[in-house]
């Protein structure tokens, strides 16, 4: 029986947690330790501390991996992933405000999903004839490149308003002369 000992870390948010330090074993192999520099090389991009301690803890552990779903290379490659994961999910941008957008000229309304995920998304606006009804189609990945200083200004939504005689919020024709004013219409602006 062979047994093994771990080093205990005090950060339980740390990628060396509980690690083995006294394996016997061998190399991991071929795919593993291909995925392990993969995992590596995405780790540096995103934390360079983080990839610094996992390159010492895998040269530390040359020659003691052990084998299997239950080895330590793989053990080692589910932390590599988790840590990956971790740090990607921090980067990600926090969701933006529903409303309108305007992204490298191009107009688009954020709004969340009604029914299924309640996911965030993006709606690009398709070139029409001024005082027709504004049309948009789903816009896929456009919503994680928006960013709060994308949303339009008061007076990007004066002048689209105008130009179209449409919500600024939902893209509706507006026909009241108030809520042509204030380039929305009753329901949209009671949400406010």
């Amino acid at each position: 029986m062979t047994i093994t000992t771990y080093e205990v870390r005090t950060s339980s948010e740390d990628l060396l947690d509980l690690v083995p330090v006294d394996a016997p074993g061998g190399d991991p192999s071929p795919a593993q330790a291909a995925l392990m520099r993969k995992l590596m090389d995405e780790l540096r991009d995103l934390d360079s501390e983080a990839a610094e301690a996992a390159e010492e803890y895998t040269a530390r552990m040359a020659g003691r991996w052990t084998p299997g779903r239950d080895g330590n290379a793989s053990r080692w490659i589910d932390r590599l992933l988790a840590k990956v994961k971790e740090l990607r999910t921090a980067r990600r941008p926090v969701g933006i405000e529903d409303g309108m957008y305007v992204l490298d000229g191009t107009i688009y309304k954020v709004q969340h999903a009604v029914h299924g995920s309640g996911r965030q998304y993006a709606k690009k606006l398709l070139p029409n004839e001024p005082g027709e009804k504004a049309q948009f189609v789903y816009a896929p990945g456009v919503v994680s490149q928006l960013r709060p200083e994308h949303r339009m200004t008061i007076e990007q939504a004066k002048e689209w308003g105008a130009l179209y005689g449409t919500c600024v919020r939902c893209g509706a024709l507006l026909t009241a002369e108030d809520s042509i004013e204030r380039m929305m219409g009753p329901i949209c602006a009671g949400k406010l």
